[in-house]
């Protein structure tokens, strides 16, 4: 096994080299360099002024999402219960701002992102990948996304209506890159995914009722041999509770058992999270 890994390694940094000599270098700072608005200022900075600019808000304000107390608050959102649909998407939205803040400013997808795609991009040569249709699927501020984006892929983004949704596709705009948007709510819990080539969701079927559902949608969405990454869950189990909820918890057998028929793992090598290509 590690023959095999290390020979998919060495095949792999080939082709990164053939395609793309600019793809052995990624790394999460480079990633980070690459989605600033303004190159000039810090990553931090940079967000910083995102968050401030969008919501219209001072830095104290924005930086007030990062304290113990904004976390709190965070939590409770979600006391009102998740019994319902509406409840559910109605406590999402009552925190998009400090949600939104904590995912801007406390930490960036970018190293996971980093590692997805410089595997990813080993695989496809800079000319196709504008071919290639990305779905950054419960995208919260869209790291994911932007980076693939940044790359030369053809960007969808899905998430809650009224959420996070709205801030992303702005991202998407001050960077004049164009994104196609796929709204998430009360009537449409499970929309249509269009056709996909590659589909990244991070932390989010733990956060869904039907996670299985989702993963059919996926399936359905992709071409035989496309990409599906997930971060943990459904493979990886999580403490139910707050925007945990029960209901993916109990579907994920029968979620993990949808993956291990329609799927294979896409490759041998280390990677954070979970990568499936389709059967």
């Amino acid at each position: 096994m590690n023959l095999l890994r290390s020979y998919e390694k060495r095949r792999l940094k080939l082709r990164s080299w053939l395609f793309d000599p600019e793809n052995l270098t990624l790394d999460e700072a480079t990633l980070g360099l690459r989605t600033r608005l303004n190159p000039s200022r810090t990553l931090a900075t940079d967000r910083l002024h995102e968050i401030m600019t969008f919501y219209q808000v001072s830095e104290a304000e924005a930086r007030y999402t990062q304290s113990d107390e904004s976390m709190e608050q965070y939590k409770k959102a979600f006391d009102s219960g998740v019994e319902t649909d509406k409840k559910l998407l109605d406590n999402y939205r009552a925190c998009t701002f400090l949600s939104t803040s904590r995912y801007m400013l406390a930490y960036t997808r970018f190293d996971p992102a980093s590692k997805i795609l410089k595997h990813i991009n080993s695989l496809y040569p800079p000319k196709q990948r504008k071919t290639l249709r990305v779905l950054d699927y419960g995208c919260g501020v869209s790291d994911y996304g932007l980076a693939f984006a940044s790359f030369g892929y053809s960007v969808t983004i899905a998430d809650i209506k009224g959420g996070n949704l709205e801030f992303s596709k702005w991202r998407y705009t001050q960077r004049e890159n164009p994104v196609t948007v796929i709204p998430i709510q009360e009537e449409c819990l499970y929309p249509d995914l269009g056709k996909q080539d590659i589909i990244v969701t991070g932390e989010v079927l733990e956060h869904v009722r039907n996670p299985l559902r989702v993963l059919q949608n996926m399936h359905t969405s992709l071409p035989k041999g496309g990409l599906l990454w997930y971060s943990g869950f459904p493979n990886n189990e999580r403490n139910v509770g707050g925007c945990h909820l029960k209901e993916a918890a109990d579907a994920r057998k029968a979620a993990c058992d949808f993956i291990k028929t329609h799927f294979k793992k896409a490759t041998r090598l280390y990677l954070p999270g979970h990568l499936y290509q389709k059967l």
